[in-house]
């Protein structure tokens, strides 16, 4: 019984929650020459997020300016952010700046974007003491930081909910496009079902077979109870009666390819052994390639070795090919 091991899939939902912030920042003694660049202390944009301004003094076109910026930097790694940026003003309107329209700058974890203008001294020294008392000069900035979270989705929830969903088409002849033929019985079923999870049913419907062009499979070598659960089984991932129909169901699921329908009926026979039906058990191992179960089957015969010699001759007439077998493994248990 090999192990499979399939990627974990990973289920999420994304949505979006947005924050305003309006940022403060007063600036004293503007007015005098401004040799360095200045720095706002850190404001913070909720968790994760944090900006500063930057006052820098250089001449453009004859100018005396001082640009005004404001950076935003996002320190959650993994995650993503968007500063939508509102307006930008000081506090004698010199400067104003309205970003409505403009679109939201994308942030990843890690990353720093930077926006601003520019402030022209000669227009503040003009309006010096009528609008900037004590020489201070106050910026405003108007963001909203647009979160995006990402929540997990419980998995066994989505599949459950998607095996519900596929599961009430079973025996919906309405929408059947295939019968299939067991024992008294016609039982509608659907092709695409059967075919994504089957690679046999999926040959037999993909290469011109008689079944593909009439649109019926006869099923003779297997219960009608077995070929429903079977059917369950490639509908919804379940089995209702697995404890009463896994030694008929191991067979079809070997027929059909299906692995872990094979592995659940083989776990469940491994429960199930006792001395009546060991030698019934090993022979089902041996024809199906079932090594736990096999060797579940000899774990138990040489542990219960007089039990199981004592169920008459009538075992080993019907079990004799598999006598040699035994006796390998009881050589030196039975005294």
């Amino acid at each position: 019984m090999a192990a499979t091991s399939e990627p974990y899939l990973i289920f999420a939902e994304t949505r979006t929650q947005a924050s305003p912030y309006f940022i403060e920042w007063t600036v004293h003694n503007f007015l005098y020459p401004i040799s360095n660049p200045v720095d706002s202390p850190s404001f913070s944009l909720g968790e994760g997020v944090e900006c500063r301004f930057h006052l820098k003094y250089h001449v453009f076109s004859n100018q005396e300016v001082v640009s005004t910026s404001v950076t935003v930097h996002y320190r959650c790694p993994g995650k993503v952010c968007y500063i939508d940026r509102k307006g930008f003003h000081n506090s004698i309107h010199e400067v104003k700046e309205d970003w409505s329209a403009q679109p939201p700058l994308r942030m990843e974890g890690g990353e720093t974007v930077q926006f601003g203008t520019n402030l022209h001294l000669s227009l503040i020294s003009k309006k010096k003491a009528e609008n900037i008392p004590d020489s201070s000069l106050t910026f405003f900035c108007y963001v909203t930081v647009v979160e995006e979270l990402v929540a997990p989705i419980n998995k066994n929830v989505l599949l459950h909910n998607m095996a519900t969903d596929f599961e009430k088409e079973l025996y919906n002849s309405k929408s059947s496009d295939v019968i299939l033929e067991v024992e008294d019985e016609r039982i509608p079923a659907h092709k695409a079902v059967l075919s994504a999870r089957s690679p046999v049913f999926a040959a037999m419907f993909d290469s011109g077979m008689s079944e593909q062009i009439s649109g019926h499979v006869r099923i003779s070598d297997i219960k009608k109870e077995a070929v429903k659960e079977l059917l369950r089984f490639l509908y919804s991932c379940r089995v209702d009666r697995l404890h009463d129909m896994a030694y008929d169901l191991l067979p079809a699921a070997d027929k059909y390819c299906l692995p872990d329908l094979k592995d659940m009926c083989e776990r469940t026979l491994v429960n199930q052994i006792k001395v009546d039906n060991v030698f019934i058990y090993l022979e089902l191992a041996n024809s199906h390639q079932c090594d736990e179960l096999r060797r579940a089957a000899i774990r138990y015969i040489k542990a219960n070795p007089k039990e199981v010699m004592s169920c008459g001759a009538d075992v080993f007439r019907t079990h004799a090919y598999l006598l040699a077998e035994v006796f390998e493994e009881l050589v030196g248990v039975i005294s």
